[in-house]
């Protein structure tokens, strides 16, 4: 199947001659690009600005992998039943010389278009094999690690060998990742992420849906592919238990999620009244702010030692 982009200038607004003309037509091209497939844009001179502005991003993304500039920090997924730090999720920073501790979402797509996502990828996952490696040392338990994964990531080819030699080199069981991926992600090529996950599955690699609800064909993804966690996206978790609404999508989810035997994880809970309520009504595990922001890897590892406050107040258990 083949898909098409186009970029649309307009003579002599965009430009008197050839050169400049072609110049930017193939800028409105990738705007077009960033849309999706088969999209088209007409230049406008913004589009210069920002091609620019991302180049020379590129230029420092590249700069940033050759000296260390990468942080993995991560966030704690406390079990509601013990109170124990049991999982955690690994989360891409970027300490820039200039502008400071950057999230992904600050360069992310700029590291997908050029291709420098499949190498930055490779690091966070051996970055926090290498974490979870030193966690399981010293903890009671098995711990599980996740690591998102991005379309770019999945596209490639021998992705799955990759993940199968970094378990291997870290010396940990495959349980231990647990890749997250969006319903985006799979929405984008849903066969061929079927047959991709079939096979992360048959090494022992763990599928979380992540951002659940967020997309167009949640219920579709559960039925066809291996999916073994959902990640309520916080978007729901930030009007419970005030919101009617959002207190019956999360319940429904909920009870989804036990009958169909997958586990399920809240994201985003900050305030007691949301944990008080997301327990009461049988989510096992929780994520958010109320218990710890991302952290570097010493701090975390130290956080892994301690048992989070997650009993229910009293006006919980009877209801609000």
């Amino acid at each position: 199947f083949v898909t098409w982009s186009c970029g649309v200038v307009v003579y002599p607004r965009d430009g008197t001659d050839v050169h400049t003309l072609l110049k930017h037509a193939d800028t409105a091209m990738y705007a077009a690009k960033e849309q999706g497939h088969n999209h088209y844009a007409f230049y406008d001179p913004s589009m210069s600005v920002q091609v620019t502005e991302q180049l020379a991003l590129r230029d420092e993304l590249r700069l940033a992998l050759e000296q260390d500039q990468f942080e993995v920090h991560y966030q704690p997924i406390i079990d509601a039943q013990t109170g124990e730090v049991g999982s955690a999720e690994a989360l891409l920073r970027w300490r820039h010389p200039q502008r400071g501790l950057l999230s992904p979402t600050q360069f992310i797509t700029v590291a997908e278009n050029s291709g420098l996502i499949a190498e930055i990828g490779r690091w966070v996952l051996d970055q926090a094999l290498d974490t979870a490696a030193a966690w399981q040392a010293g903890a009671d338990g098995a711990v599980t690690m996740h690591v998102n994964v991005s379309a770019h990531q999945l596209r490639q080819d021998g992705f799955v060998d990759e993940i199968r030699t970094l378990i291997a080199d870290s010396g940990l069981p495959s349980s231990v990742l647990d890749l997250e991926v969006t319903e985006s992600v799979l929405l984008a090529d849903a066969e061929r992420a079927e047959v991709l996950l079939a096979e992360l599955k048959a090494i022992g690699v763990r599928i979380a849906l992540d951002d659940f609800g967020t997309g167009f064909s949640s219920l579709s993804y559960l039925k066809h592919l291996p999916v073994d966690m959902i990640k309520i996206d916080k978007s729901f978790i930030d009007g419970i238990p005030l919101n009617v609404r959002d207190c019956a999508l999360v319940d429904a989810v909920l009870t989804l999620g036990a009958r169909l035997d997958h586990s399920i994880v809240a994201e985003g809970v900050e305030t007691e009244q949301q944990r008080d309520w997301l327990v009461t009504h049988g989510c096992r595990y929780l994520q958010g702010f109320l218990f710890s922001r991302p952290v570097p890897r010493a701090a975390f590892l130290s956080l892994c030692q301690q048992r989070f406050d997650v009993a229910p107040s009293l006006e919980a258990s009877i209801g609000f």
